[in-house]
């Protein structure tokens, strides 16, 4: 996986790409294993690693996460999206880590209310909390926090991405969530188009179903939700010219910035490890068929799901 290492000044660290991969590290970022892709604090600071000229998808001062891939769509402008789901480490940096009450408070307007489940309220650690299922896991496991979180809801993925300097992926323009009342929503989104890579792929690695590249039905994986950590399998990739895309089919689910406005029900992409049918057309980049002409919108906001995840996008830098 490591085709190269280059090392670049990122604020007082360092920022060192791996491949198509840029993984901030140094002051204020962790570096291990695949803990390289989390950044603990703000890293990279204004314009990161060589600023926008060079990289307009590097993290810049109050981001945090893992730096972005830049996404040309046919239509649209650019975006930046993170490479990797977003992972159990780099949610904890938030739920265990952040000193609360968080301000500015990334709580989606949308949610500002009690968990359903715990009746916890927002901008709280409580109200973060993953369900005690996943959190005993990774507690026992700790070498396996490189999977992607999950047993979450799209209102902990929008308040982490929006605690991140992110957002969650947005329809074509970017500007804001999508509408699924619109004839073929589900290809016209950030999360479609970064799936689909430069090639315009149906799966992304590939115009077919190829058995055994993504984790869709168990393959390789070792620990005892069956996901994988979120750069494999290394063939499971969507590729552009600034870097790829790992799991956009399989693994985990993941939401985007896309709720009905009228039943609060949201959108998953890209199918999961478990799914039935995942040979077929959920894990595709425009997604199965629960909807005539899109994937899986039968969740709340506010209800977890096992197998659903995150990760975010958030717009390049404008070179000054």
């Amino acid at each position: 996986m490591v085709a190269s290492m280059v090392g670049r000044a990122c604020g007082m660290g360092l920022v060192v790409a791996f491949g198509g991969l840029l993984l901030a590290s140094g002051t204020g970022c962790l570096f291990p294993s695949l803990d390289s892709l989390v950044c603990e604090d703000d890293c990279g600071g204004a314009g990161g690693a060589g600023g926008a000229a060079e990289n307009p998808c590097a993290l810049r001062d109050g981001m945090r996460g893992t730096v972005g891939v830049l996404v040309t769509p046919p239509a649209g402008p650019p975006f930046c999206i993170e490479p990797t789901e977003v992972t159990v480490a780099q949610y904890y940096d938030l739920w265990r880590g952040a000193t609360f009450p968080l301000d500015p408070d990334p709580t989606p307007s949308e949610c500002d209310e009690p968990d359903l489940i715990t009746g916890d309220l927002p901008n709280t650690p409580e109200w973060f909390a993953p369900t005690a299922y996943t959190t005993d896991h990774y507690d026992e496991h700790p070498d396996e926090q490189d999977r992607p979180i999950q047993s979450i809801h799209w209102c902990h993925a929008q308040a982490y991405c929006h605690w991140a300097g992110k957002h969650l992926c947005r329809a074509g323009a970017g500007a804001g969530p999508a509408n699924i009342s619109i004839e073929g929503w589900n290809e016209t989104t950030q999360w479609y188009h970064a799936c689909r890579g430069a090639q315009e792929l149906a799966y992304g690695y590939s115009d077919a179903y190829i058995a055994g590249t993504c984790n869709d039905s168990n393959n390789g994986a070792e620990n005892n939700f069956q996901t994988s950590a979120v750069d494999q399998p290394p063939g499971c990739t969507s590729e552009w010219p600034s870097g790829v895309i790992y799991d956009m089919s399989g693994n985990v689910q993941e939401f985007e910035d896309n709720c009905d406005p009228d039943t609060g029900l949201c959108v998953m992409r890209g199918g999961a490890v478990t799914l039935e049918n995942d040979d077929g057309p959920i894990l595709t980049c425009a997604g199965g068929d629960y909807l005539p002409n899109g994937p899986n919108t039968d969740w709340g906001r506010m209800h977890r799901l096992d197998l659903t995840g995150m990760r975010c996008c958030y717009e390049p830098e404008e070179p000054q």
